[in-house]
């Protein structure tokens, strides 16, 4: 039967339901199209729907833009994610993450997710009062 289908209706890979099955290179351009998608594109100048979202609602307000970015920009690549193997979205992942932590520094107006000024070390504990004893 495989015989009977001429080469070019042929198809050594598919995307269905956001997934792309088949051969690895086909599937890493999957991923790396969405990478582009979301996270931009360097040589193309184009800056990627996390930024351009982010960008256009925090110039209004910073509350609009943090409930976007929470509820929608970083749950657009949960699916990819859920249908691929993690070690073909490490590359998705790695550019999300850092597109993300670069969108919520705009809208907040600082690096949420700086370890060092959020260390034990750092924070400086209450004072104890008698209110409390």
């Amino acid at each position: 039967m495989c015989g009977t289908v001429p080469e070019v209706h042929r198809a050594y890979s598919i995307t269905g339901c956001g997934a792309a099955v088949g051969d690895d290179a086909y599937v890493q351009d999957f991923l790396l199209q969405k990478e582009r998608e979301l996270c931009g594109d360097p040589e193309s100048g184009d800056v990627g729907t996390i930024a351009r979202v982010t960008a256009a609602l925090a110039e209004r307000s910073a509350h609009c833009a943090h409930t976007a970015i929470f509820y929608s920009l970083q749950s657009r690549v949960d699916n990819v994610l859920s249908v691929h193997l993690p070690s073909q979205t490490r590359r998705l992942v790695t550019a999300v993450d850092e597109a993300l932590r670069e969108a919520y520094a705009r809208a907040l107006g600082t690096n949420i997710f700086n370890r060092r000024a959020t260390s034990p070390s750092s924070r400086t504990q209450p004072s104890r009062g008698t209110a409390f004893r």
